[in-house]
């Protein structure tokens, strides 16, 4: 047999050294080449991302604050203390809208709807479903952008207006110019009352026309655009600055210009209170039907509504009190709420596929609650 060469451990030694070296310098390359393509700050920020625990801002998990804000289900409660919510749109073009925000709110726990809407979309919305009290405020077809038009209507909401924990102004309204002074009047009268406003839809297209917003709002608006009614916003507010590629910092600067809460919906939701910026990373599902943002406009009332009356519960009904006045459980509860329509349409989507559409997401909400409340330790029921 021939004999096999000999390696010398110096040979050994030189292989290695060049494979490393030459490694190195491929990776230099690489990153190079990768940091060209992304800036090194933007690098970073999605290799944090990539690792940061799912958690919200103070390093809770989004069961732990849905058990912390929901209301205790031991006997104690009477009727509408566990959230009363309510909803100003509908026209007479779009019913569905009110209908899915006002049943949203009542299926993720709140246990009183209020709709005020127009006179054509009243019966629609009372045929859709008897659970919702439906009170008509104007005609769509006889509206006035007179200050004392928009005086008058309020009345008709201003006794019921008061018993509520939060609003959702906006889905399905419509887009007519004529109703911005009443939205204006609306905003007002709920934040002097303490009523925490989510604005949505047609309600984010009327704060672009009026760029009006109440005195001593902070933590009581959250708005919740898509893409493109974030762009809106932005050119309302800050048509000089430009829109940069970091939608964080972006939506943490629109969220300070405006001293609100913002959602922005998107492939992953980014919710700041121009401080913190916290994400919900939850994947969802593929399709994109009328009704999701509405659902998720329903849901955000709840829980906004349960945080406030957390908030105002005695220290001795919290099980943590580090809670107590947690000036970032508001934030926390938002985003929350975008996990848990985000995970009941992954739910939905997996049971229904391309016929899911947003009533099987009503329906699917209590179980991703109920699930998440438990810690997430049980699969949803089939």
């Amino acid at each position: 047999a021939t004999p096999r060469p000999r390696t010398s451990g110096r040979g050994f030694a030189a292989v290695a050294v060049s494979a490393a070296v030459g490694g190195a310098v491929c990776g230099a390359v690489a990153v190079a080449a990768f940091t060209w393509w992304v800036p090194p700050g933007r690098l970073l920020r999605r290799v944090a991302l990539a690792f940061r625990p799912l958690k919200g801002r103070g390093g809770h998990s989004d069961s732990e604050i849905l058990r912390r804000i929901a209301p205790p289900l031991d006997f104690s409660l009477h009727k509408g203390q566990g959230g009363r919510i309510g909803v100003v749109g509908g026209s007479g073009d779009y019913t569905g809208a009110p209908y899915y925000a006002a049943m949203a709110a009542l299926k993720s726990g709140s246990e009183l709807a209020y709709v005020f809407t127009s006179v054509e979309a009243q019966l629609p919305i009372k045929s859709y479903s008897p659970e919702l009290m439906v009170t008509p405020i104007f005609d769509g077809r006889q509206t006035s952008s007179d200050e004392k038009w928009a005086g008058e209507i309020l009345k008709k909401m201003e006794e019921k207006l008061k018993r509520l924990h939060a609003l959702v102004v906006g889905p399905g309204l419509g887009r007519n110019k004529t109703l911005v002074p009443l939205f204006d009047r609306i905003l007002e009268v709920a934040t002097a009352k303490n009523i925490v406003t989510v604005i949505d839809a047609d309600g984010l297209w009327m704060l672009t026309q009026s760029l009006r917003l109440p005195e001593h709002r902070k933590g009581k608006i959250v708005l919740t655009p898509n893409v493109v009614e974030f762009q809106r916003l932005w050119e309302a507010f800050l048509g000089t600055e430009k829109l940069s590629d970091d939608p964080l910092e972006d939506t943490r600067r629109l969220s300070a210009k405006l001293g609100v809460i913002i959602a922005q919906k998107g492939k992953r939701d980014i919710i700041s209170d121009g401080e913190d910026v916290v994400c919900c990373d939850e994947r969802g599902a593929p399709r994109r039907p009328g009704g999701l943002g509405d659902v998720l406009s329903g849901v955000i009332s709840t829980f906004v509504a349960w945080e406030s009356i957390a908030q105002n519960r005695p220290a001795s009904d919290n099980n943590d009190d580090e809670y107590k006045h947690d000036t970032k459980l508001l934030l926390n509860a938002v985003k929350c709420a975008c996990t848990v329509v985000r995970r009941g349409w992954a739910w939905t989507f997996e049971k229904y596929q391309r016929a899911s559409g947003a009533p099987d997401l009503l329906n699917e909400l209590g179980r991703v609650m109920h699930n998440m409340e438990l810690g997430g330790r049980v699969k949803h029921f089939d």
